[in-house]
Formats: structure tokens, sequence, C-alpha cells
């Protein structure tokens, strides 16, 4: 007894060696990992991200959505880099706060387009088989001459060579400001008259595809001419942006062809290739949330709303495929008049009138082409306008959903995990009394053609919507980045994506 009583502490320090053998000889990840998920710390370089890799990662995504994904208008011949820069700033900060009018945006200049190029294209091929036709007959008139009165006789020498001229206006003469009488003929040959609005938009027919073909009037350049591609100038200044009509007048006359893909992919600062990086990017950033929550990975706020700003960023890029991006210079073109200075716009009067229908002015008053212009407002009776609302709010509502997808997810407070799902709830229901106005008062009580401000209901909804929206959405940003200063561990942890692939 006295020998297995002097033992006993033997034994006890060579079972305390062992426990102390066996802990040292555990993984090393593991080791990491259990202090990891106890202390909050990210230690494990392999396995683990800090906060500054969540805000990069997010900030840089949030960079791709916002500056990549919007293709802004064309700046103004004379704009200054200042100008330039507070007008960029000025569209990143309206798709942070209020992406639903950049998206509504990006719609009404697609389908604008599309109705564009239709008709330019089918205006040239009217244009060029009358051509051939009077070649055919050896009657030595251009066209020019035979298409209305007034307009400056112009031998056209060759119809499929990139040519500008003095545009053919139907105030040719006229003084500043002062139009002239349009005859009723014009104005049935107009390609948006609801006289010629059918034949136009009518498919091409057989005889038409088989005509001899130029540069067709595309997609691509009915954006360039939406965004003011084209701009007059006189004795050598500028003037004022062409609009539609004006470049009608000029292809009907055969004036001017259409630029080259290659001339417009010239001035573009982006391609296909460009774009479809930044989607790879964002879809990236997409993947990365669906396989954390798959792992049971803390999700932070900062990513939420970062997912979903990329709702917005897939839908503008959709709409805005085809628009050239970011050129600095228009087309000039030959012009015969000064810009429209009747109007100064100075007045609290003018003021309101601009921005209820700001498209309804002419672009002869501008010199340029307005930061948020599609010309879908130009035209009576288009609903275009309202289709575009009605989609942009259409994905506003899938844009607040995903705000509420961080409705269980852990917050430093009670009182900022209720601000958040308030002001999601607000962010994903607000569009829907509005899409309800559209589609159902406004035919009722409004006057539809002017879109995201027509009826008096449509304006009581938007004013209520406004004092509740914003505030909802400041709210969300300061949450999004306030949240951040207490992360559960498991935000720390990076996705192990040996894990989710299948293995035996």
């Amino acid at each position: 007894m006295p020998g297995m009583a002097s033992a006993l502490p033997l034994l006890l320090a060579l079972a305390q060696t062992g426990a102390a053998s066996n802990a040292t000889t555990q993984p090393l990840t593991d080791t990491i990992s259990i202090a990891s998920l106890s202390s909050g710390a990210c230690k494990d370089i392999d396995n683990c991200r800090t906060l500054a890799d969540i805000v990069t990662s997010c900030v840089g995504t949030i960079f791709a959505c916002v500056w990549v994904a919007v293709h802004r208008n064309l700046p103004g011949p004379m704009q200054s880099k200042t100008s330039v820069r507070l007008q960029a700033t000025k569209v990143v900060v309206m798709t942070l706060v209020i992406p639903e009018w950049v998206m509504a945006w990006s719609v009404r200049q697609l389908l604008q387009a599309r109705v564009y190029a239709r008709a330019l294209e089918r205006v040239r091929r009217i244009a060029a088989r009358e051509e051939l036709q009077r070649r055919e007959e050896g009657t030595g008139k251009s066209l020019a001459g035979g298409l209305g009165k007034g307009r400056v006789d112009i031998r056209v020498e060759d119809i499929y060579e990139t040519q500008l001229h003095l545009p053919a206006r139907r105030d040719l003469g006229s003084s500043a400001g002062e139009k002239a009488p349009v005859d009723a003929e014009d104005q049935a040959t107009s390609p948006l008259s609801p006289t010629s609005r059918e034949d136009l938009m009518a498919p091409a027919t057989e005889e038409e595809k088989s005509d001899a073909e130029a540069i067709s009037w595309t997609l691509q350049h009915a954006f360039f001419l939406i965004s003011g591609g084209f701009h007059f100038y006189l004795n050598g200044q500028p003037t004022y942006p062409c609009s539609f009509d004006d470049i009608t007048e000029l292809v009907r006359t055969c004036r001017l062809a259409a630029p080259t893909k290659e001339e417009l992919k010239d001035k573009s600062k982006g391609d296909n290739l460009s774009k479809a990086i930044a989607i790879f990017q964002t879809l990236w950033f997409v993947a990365q949330c669906i396989a954390r929550r798959a792992q049971n990975l803390a999700i932070t706020n900062l990513e939420i709303m970062t997912l979903a700003y990329t709702v917005f960023t897939v839908a503008m890029y959709a709409a805005w495929w085809h628009k050239p991006l970011n050129i600095g210079c228009a087309i000039r073109v030959a012009g015969d008049r000064p810009r429209n200075t009747d109007r100064d716009g100075t007045s609290w009067a003018e003021l309101l009138h601009h921005w209820r229908s700001p498209a309804r002015d002419t672009l002869d008053r501008h010199k340029r082409v307005p930061t948020f212009w599609s010309s879908a407002y130009s035209h009576p009776g288009s609903r275009i306008p309202v289709q575009a609302d009605i989609a942009a709010l259409a994905v506003a509502m899938v844009f607040g959903a995903v705000h509420c997808a961080a409705w269980s997810y852990a917050f430093p407070t009670l009182k900022e995990k209720l601000i958040w799902r308030a002001s999601a709830v607000v962010i994903a229901a607000i569009p829907v009394p509005i899409v309800f106005s559209f589609l159902v008062l406004n035919p009722l009580f409004g006057d539809v053609e002017q879109g995201f401000m027509s009826g008096p209901v449509t304006f009581i909804y938007l004013t209520l919507a406004a004092i509740t929206y914003v505030p909802a959405r400041i709210l969300l940003l300061v949450l999004t980045f306030t949240t951040l200063r207490d992360l559960p561990p498991s935000a720390f942890q990076t996705v192990q994506w040996t894990t989710l692939i299948p293995h035996y």
C-alpha cells in the first residue's frame, strides 16, 4: 500500500503529460477554428475573412452596380469637366437612394429606342428605294427635291456613303423661335404620327428585305440618338442636340447615314466583354451569399443590401445592353438656326413645369440632353412611360423583399432590428399601391400619357410614398454600416467550396 501511495503522484503526472500531448497533436486548423468561434476573432487566413474584406467586397460590387451599370447620356459639347463629374455624381446618388428612378429611366430608353430603330430603318428603306427608282427613271431629281416644299435641293451622289449635309428642316429660313406651318401631307408622313405609325411599325415586306442594304439603323443607333449622339452646329458653334424628328428628316432626304458599328464601338468606353465581366462579378457575389446560407454562415446586413442592388444591376444591364457606354463627344451635324432661348426656365413656375414633365420640352431649348432624358414623353399618347414605371416598380418590390431576408438575423440591439424590419417592409410595400394606380385608377382619373406623374391620384400616392420611402431607404443605409460593429463569429468564416462539391 505504501508503494501504491507513492506511485499515485507519478501516475497523475503521467496522465497530465498524456493529456497535454493529445492536446498538442490536434490539427492546427481545428484549434484555430475553435478559438475563432469562441472569441470572434479571425486568425486563419485560409478559412476566415476580416471586416475589411467584407467592406471592400461589398463596396466593390456596389461600385460595379452603380457606376459601371449606369449608362449615362452624352455630355454637352461645351460642358466643363467639373460639370460632367457633378452630373455623374448626381446619377450615382440617385441610384443609391432611389434606384427605381434610374431603373425606370433605363426601361424608358429601351422601349423608346426599339420604336425609333424600327421607324428610322423603315424610313431609310423607303428613301433608298425611291431614290433608286428616280435614278432608274433618269429624272435627275434628287430625293431632297421631291419630298417637300422649301427644302434645299441637294444631289445625293451615293446614298450608301456616310455623309452629313445641311439638314432640311420644315422651318428653314424662319427666324429663331418661329416654326413654319406643317401641311397635312407632311404631318401624315411623320414616322410617329397616328396615321403612319402602324405602317412604319409593321413588319418589313419581302421586297423591303431584298433591298440593297447600306448601314441599317439598329437599336444601338437609336440609343445613341436618344443619349444626345447627334448635335447641331451653326457657324462652328454647338447649338442644341438633334431630336428624333431632326434625324428622321435627314434620313428621309438621304442626308445622313447611320454610323458604322465600328464607329460607335470606337466611341463607346465599354464592350460586351467588359459588361460580361461586370455581370460575372455581380453573379459571383450572389453565389457567395447563397453558399453562405447553405453552410449556415452569417450574412452581414451590408451583404444583404449589396445583394439587393444586384437585382437592379442585372435589370439595368439587360435594358442598356445595346447602349454605348460613356461616350464623350457627339457627331457634329450642320444646323440652320440657333438655340431657342424664348423661355429661360428660371422662375419657380418653369422649374415646377420641368420637374413634372421634363421631356415635354423640345431639345432646341437645351445645350445638351437632360440627365435623365429618354424622349419617351415627347410623343402624346405613348404608353411607354407607364410601362417603364410599372417595370421599375416591380423590380423595386423585389429590392425590398431582399432586405426582408435579414428579418431574423442577429442585430446589436432590438431597436435596430425593429427599424430594419419596418424599413424593409416600407420599401417592399410602397410600390404596390402605385402600380395599382397606374393600372386601374389612371385610365379613369388621370392622363395616362404623362407616365410617372399622371393623374391626381397617382400624384397623391407619390407624395405620400416619398415621405416614407426616402427616410426608410436612408435608415437602411445607416443600419447597414452601424451593425458592422457587432457581428456574429460565423460572419468572419469564409465559404468552404469543397464541401459543396459531391464526393465519395
